[in-house]
């Protein structure tokens, strides 16, 4: 058994059979059904965590307005941090002070501009197009991994959709990953959730049984951030911030080799 302290970042999109924006929008009808999904799927995490010894678990609600778990349906053992500190580390907010072992995902979704989820999106919604990383589509997955990386944390588990898990595989090979929901144009596909909810237990369990210490991203040397605005209002505004080049109307590009100031540029510019 392995004590260990986890940090556990719940989104919704990700979440078996979700497929519209608006079921995780407080308010609308379908609202509660999905946020107690969201719940189960980062408490079947938990429970597979603490069957491999986990001794500590934060889980974070990361999705709009970062209140959405419902505490009660979370195993006992388990923090809640609802919102964030407002520190650029954004949806690993606090990751950055030493206490955690390995962070983990769950309900996580495909990058902006990806065909792998009708919800596909990456930070705030109708704010920006796209986001490329030296060219690769930057999603909130890769976000995380990389500033999970640059403090030697590795990510050994993530549940979501289907094509956000393979992309975790290409980026991290080792990663254990449980795809709850596959994307296709305006909708999905997916199993029951009780299916769903008992695989990500278990491979919870199963990603931290193994050698999890090597499940990290490589961060690449040079970094280049390709911002495509939805607005040329909000390129241009944006285009003051220090050492960031204008491309068109539309699109700002920022490069240099350290992931903190990419964290840094994304939390003035692309505020969360």
């Amino acid at each position: 058994m392995n004590a260990m302290n986890i940090y556990l970042a719940c989104d919704i999109e990700g979440c078996c059979g979700y497929t519209s924006h608006e079921e995780g929008c407080v308010g609308t009808n379908l609202y509660d059904q999905f946020r107690r999904q969201m719940t189960l799927e980062a408490g079947a995490v938990c429970r597979g965590v603490q069957k491999a010894g986990g001794q500590t678990i934060l889980v974070h609600d990361v999705h709009g307005n970062a209140r959405n778990i419902m505490a009660d349906l979370l195993p006992r053992g388990v923090e809640l941090l609802r919102k964030s500190g407002g520190d650029p580390y954004a949806q690993l907010s606090g990751v950055q002070y030493g206490e955690f072992d390995a962070v983990m995902l769950s309900g996580f979704h495909s990058g902006a501009t990806s065909s792998g989820s009708p919800v596909s999106h990456t930070f705030r919604l109708n704010h920006h197009h796209a986001l490329y990383l030296n060219g690769q589509v930057l999603s909130e997955f890769l976000y995380d991994a990389y500033s999970a990386a640059s403090l030697g944390l590795p990510i050994p588990f993530i549940s979501g959709d289907r094509e956000i898990c393979a992309v975790a595989r290409q980026i991290i090979p080792d990663i254990t990953t449980v795809e709850a929901v596959t994307g296709f144009g305006y909708g999905t596909r997916s199993r029951h959730p009780e299916e769903v909810i008992e695989e990500i237990e278990a491979k919870a369990e199963q990603a931290l049984n193994g050698n999890w210490q090597r499940c990290k991203a490589t961060l690449p040397d040079e970094l280049e951030l390709t911002i495509v605005f939805q607005r040329h209002q909000d390129a241009t505004y944006n285009s003051f911030f220090p050492d960031i080049k204008q491309l068109d109307d539309v699109t700002l590009q920022y490069k240099c080799n350290d992931w903190y100031e990419i964290l840094r540029m994304v939390h003035f510019v692309l505020s969360k």
